[in-house]
C-alpha cells in the first residue's frame, strides 16, 4: 500500500514541478536569458553525450545569439 501511495505522490510532484519549471523558463526568456538557456542546453547534452564536433546550427545559434 505504502509503494502505490508513493508512486502516486512522485506523479503529483512531477506535474507541479513541470509546471514550476515551465513557469520559470517563461520567466527567464522574458529577461533575456533564452540564448544562456539554450547554449547551457547544448553543452550539457554534449557532455551527456560526448559529442566534440561542433554542428554548424550550434554555431550560428551561439554567433547570432
Amino acid at each position: 500500500m505504502y509503494s502505490e501511495v508513493s508512486r502516486y505522490m512522485e506523479c503529483i510532484e512531477e506535474i507541479i514541478n513541470v509546471a514550476l519549471v515551465i513557469e520559470r523558463f517563461e520567466e527567464a526568456v522574458a529577461k533575456g536569458y533564452l540564448s544562456n538557456i539554450l547554449n547551457e542546453i547544448i553543452k550539457h547534452s554534449r557532455w551527456e553525450f560526448n559529442y566534440e564536433e561542433k554542428n554548424l546550427a550550434v554555431e550560428l545559434l551561439e554567433t547570432s545569439l
